[in-house]
């Protein structure tokens, strides 16, 4: 039912690079998979209240046998500050070049948005809610989705180890469908390696009504960076 970076070399080269698709990941795809989900993420601070964000991804499917999914991103985040709620807001703007190979017909694709996300700490928890509208430039036709995320994260202090715990469901609308078509349930850590890098480990699970695969089930990796 549908509800709402060590070293970077290898995942920069993964991330820039296309991997040819063999006869077999042309085939039409599955309803249902397997996928592995790899995730660079580079930020940097240009002002108190403005960081530019660069990332890379890539994605084996197919019970994690072929390259079905790459993607480069850049774009900006602004934190409204100030007083009152306003300093819990952030608005985030991008740009990201997709390329996906789930099945036959396939085709590179583009896409810009627009993230506002708000976030409430309470204690060790935070509460944050983000809402992106997307304009999808494809063949044979382009479309625009929203989504909306809800995220509960939690700081965790064991005897050897520090590690924030989250927790998030995002669900999709689109309008070329006039569905909610997905939805996306996450759950993960993100360990601290040092002052600026951390680590993501996270489980995904992913049911889809109009495209496949329809359900889906992912483990993912995430580099963080801060410079």
């Amino acid at each position: 039912m549908l509800r709402r970076t060590v070293n970077l070399l290898p995942f920069c080269a993964l991330a820039l690079f296309p991997v040819s698709a063999s006869p077999q990941a042309r085939q039409v795809a599955p309803l249902h998979d397997t996928q592995a989900w790899a995730d660079l993420t580079v930020s940097h601070a240009l002002s108190e209240n403005t960081d530019l964000l660069l990332s890379g991804g890539i994605r084996w499917g197919r019970d994690v046998s072929h390259v079905v999914y790459r993607r480069l991103s850049g774009g900006l985040s602004f934190r409204c500050g100030g007083a009152g709620w306003l300093r819990y807001v952030t608005i985030s703007p991008f740009y990201s070049h997709y390329a996906a190979q789930p099945g036959v017909g396939s085709g590179p694709e583009n896409r810009t948005s627009l993230a506002v996300g708000v976030a409430f700490p309470f204690g060790r928890w935070t509460v944050s809610e983000r809402n992106t509208v997307e304009r999808r430039f494809r063949d044979p036709k382009d479309s625009t989705r929203y989504r909306n995320r809800l995220q509960l994260e939690r700081s965790i202090d064991l005897a050897s180890a520090s590690f924030r715990a989250f927790v998030s469901d995002e669900v999709f609308y689109d309008w070329s469908a006039s569905a909610w078509a997905r939805n996306r349930f996450l759950i993960g850590a993100r360990k601290p390696l040092n002052n600026r890098i951390s680590l993501d480990l996270y489980y995904v699970r992913q049911n889809d009504r109009h495209i496949v695969p329809r359900d889906l089930h992912a483990f993912g990796i995430g580099l963080n960076t801060r410079f």
